[in-house]
């Protein structure tokens, strides 16, 4: 696989064969890069914005569309919640399997959180063979 950047420095992984794609949204570069070493291990090709707002720009170039996204809730410019509320909006998007991550949710934002149509919820730290059981609950088999 290779790697490309974008003009708005979207990490991206270039297609490669019939891989499950997932898109992980986070502002910490520390928890992207952990989540892309897993799950690159685990056969899924993945793909990176650093806020809603970029993941939206890949989203509606992306072809094809990733089979997962993985948000955090908390990210300046746009958060978690917002692109969620964007996805489901877009009939283009909206069967896209969400999980939304957050290191401190309330049960008023978790519910929140479902009640906008997330699939999944991840608390952080985040544990791996719970995040694996999530991706394969929801249908995302890598190749």
């Amino acid at each position: 696989m290779e790697t490309a950047k974008d003009d708005c420095g979207v990490t991206m992984m270039l297609k490669c064969g019939d891989m499950a794609s997932i898109l992980i949204v986070d502002d910490n570069p520390e928890i992207v890069r952990m989540l892309q070493i897993v799950l690159e291990g685990r056969g899924y090709q993945v793909y990176s914005a650093r806020n809603g707002h970029e993941a939206m720009k890949l989203l509606q170039r992306a072809e094809p569309k990733p089979n997962l996204i993985l948000s955090d809730l908390y990210m300046p410019h746009t958060d978690g919640l917002t692109l969620l509320n964007q996805v489901r909006q877009d009939p283009e998007l909206y069967a896209i399997p969400f999980v939304v991550m957050s290191a401190s949710p309330s049960v008023e934002m978790r519910e929140e959180v479902f009640a906008a149509g997330a699939d999944a919820f991840l608390a952080q730290p985040i544990k791996f063979d719970i995040l694996n059981t999530i991706i394969l609950n929801l249908g995302v088999v890598p190749a």
